[in-house]
């Protein structure tokens, strides 16, 4: 397993990098989709403004940042409907040869939203105004983990387990419930918690492999913990997480500043998944204050899982 860590200076925008706002500063839970002959990197930041942004770049095939690619992508969502103050957890989507960033407005007192948003190939920015994804059916008062794959029918991940699907038809951003399917975890959720949302899908011959993640108490503060399943185009879950994904933290719970969530502790978080040659690369946060990324070939990939009896 081939691990990759960015400076979190080499991803903040010139203009980011104001002594007014920058310091201190957290750049994390990055969202990665393979593009050209390289990579498309999405990632959190938290300046010390307090305000919450996403910033946007290219890398090239070995991950690293191009110079003069990182872009402050919030910077430039149209103002209607009206700009969101908070910018979190960016997810990279490929839709029919089209690029798109999908984000959530956080916590709050009232519901959050999430918004889909298209990019211009070239430029990187926003190419079209917001869309809000909407759940034709009850909805949770906060939603952020949906996992938008497909390309035709575009489809989303509600819940991993029971994997219940969604579905749409852009332009329109209304998804429907389109099934729902129970498989049997193993005991996972017992020991590491519920499962919830993580990247977006990669296909992968008749199926898709889904990095999730789940939480669980520990002494020290929530754990967040990474997983791995797959499950075929009509549904069905052929592998289930064996354990939590072994992806590397040098860190465990320490941290450069104080804990942006004061109830988290050891935080591993999946933001994306990518093919690069016969190998998968896994983005993801780091105690909410680092971007990584995770190599694995084939073979590690697949002993993370194991199959689930007929």
């Amino acid at each position: 397993m081939r691990y990759v860590e960015w400076d979190p200076v080499d991803l903040l925008p010139p203009t980011w990098l104001s002594p007014r706002i920058s310091s201190p500063f957290r750049v994390f839970n990055p969202a990665i989709l393979a593009h050209g002959d390289g990579f498309l990197l999405a990632y959190r930041a938290v300046l010390a403004d307090g305000i919450r942004r996403i910033g946007l770049c290219r890398l090239d095939a070995q991950f690293r940042v191009l110079p003069g690619s990182p872009g402050p992508w919030s910077d430039h969502v149209p103002s209607s409907p009206p700009r969101p103050l908070w910018f979190a957890d960016p997810r990279l989507y490929s839709w029919s040869g089209r690029l798109y960033l999908y984000w959530n407005t956080g916590w709050g007192d009232d519901e959050n939203a999430q918004y889909l948003q298209e990019l211009n190939p070239q430029t990187l920015l926003p190419a079209a105004p917001p869309r809000p994804l909407t759940l034709a059916a009850p909805r949770q008062r906060i939603e952020k983990n949906w996992m938008l794959f497909g390309p035709s029918p575009a489809q989303a991940i509600y819940f991993p387990r029971p994997l219940r699907l969604l579905r749409f038809a852009w332009p329109d951003t209304v998804l429907h419930p389109a099934g729902e399917f129970a498989w049997d975890d193993a005991g996972y959720e017992a020991t590491y918690g519920p499962l919830r949302g993580g990247a977006p899908p990669a296909p992968d011959s008749d199926g898709f492999w889904c990095v999730t993640h789940s939480v669980a108490f520990a002494p020290d503060g929530f754990r967040y913990w990474p997983a791995l399943l797959r499950f075929r185009s009509d549904g069905r879950v052929t592998h289930r997480p064996n354990g939590p994904l072994p992806l590397p933290n040098p860190y465990r719970c320490r941290r450069r500043l104080p804990r942006l969530n004061p109830y988290a502790g050891q935080v591993l978080y999946p933001s994306g998944l990518a093919r690069s040659g016969p190998d998968w690369a896994i983005s993801y946060g780091i105690n909410d204050e680092r971007c990584a990324l995770a190599v694995l070939t084939a073979p590690e990939l697949a002993a993370a899982v194991e199959r689930i009896p007929s």
